[in-house]
């Protein structure tokens, strides 16, 4: 599932970020802009700590709490992921060319990715992989506009200039932008597991 936050006007209180962080529990990650660039710091498991990173950056800044879903859960494959030459993998590093965070599953990912290598002439992504790592790639080799053709995923591209966001669904909450509801805590239980309150209602 994955969740991302848009801090535009304030951070996500410490409850709702604790509650995106237990549902999607495999890594947290943030980036701001600061100096032109935009800086990134993630692979953490404490959403106290990233709140605290948080409060002593300048907003915008973009929260992303993952659930693996392509690729295994390591600190390497929480998003963001810069857009560069080969989407490093450094935990926290800063860009010139903005970074994504993705909330979806991109099911065609090995697919489209092994077609732009291959008529690219694109060398393969080493390390770990996932189908984040790999959408980062192609935004990078294909620009930011090829987004809307990989589906209705929902992206936030941070830049030096802002955010830019793709994909249907997102809703505010107290000045924050959440990608899904998985930041409520859960109303009732079920032999099924538990159901948030936005799913009992209309």
């Amino acid at each position: 599932m994955c969740v991302i936050a848009i801090c535009q006007a304030a951070l996500p209180k410490r409850a709702q970020l604790r509650t995106a962080a237990r549902v999607n529990s495999d890594g947290i990650g943030l980036a701001w802009i600061a100096n032109g660039r935009v800086h990134w710091h993630k692979g953490l498991d404490d959403p106290d700590e990233v709140l605290h990173i948080a409060r002593s950056k300048p907003l915008p800044v973009v929260l992303h709490c993952r659930m693996a879903s392509a690729g295994e859960a390591c600190p390497e494959l929480t998003h963001p992921f810069p857009l560069e030459p080969g989407v490093p993998l450094d935990l926290y590093g800063s860009t010139d060319a903005g970074v994504l965070c993705h909330n979806g599953h991109w099911h065609q990912w090995r697919e489209v990715s092994l077609s732009l290598l291959m008529t690219r002439g694109i060398r393969p992504l080493t390390g770990p992989v996932s189908d984040t790592r790999y959408m980062a790639l192609l935004l990078y080799h294909l620009g930011h506009d090829v987004a809307p053709l990989l589906g209705d995923h929902k992206l936030a591209i941070l830049t030096p200039s802002g955010v830019i966001t793709h994909g249907s669904g997102w809703h505010t909450s107290g000045g924050v932008a959440w990608s899904n509801y998985s930041y409520e805590e859960p109303m009732c239980g079920t032999k099924f597991g538990t159901i948030g309150k936005r799913w009992l209602t209309p």
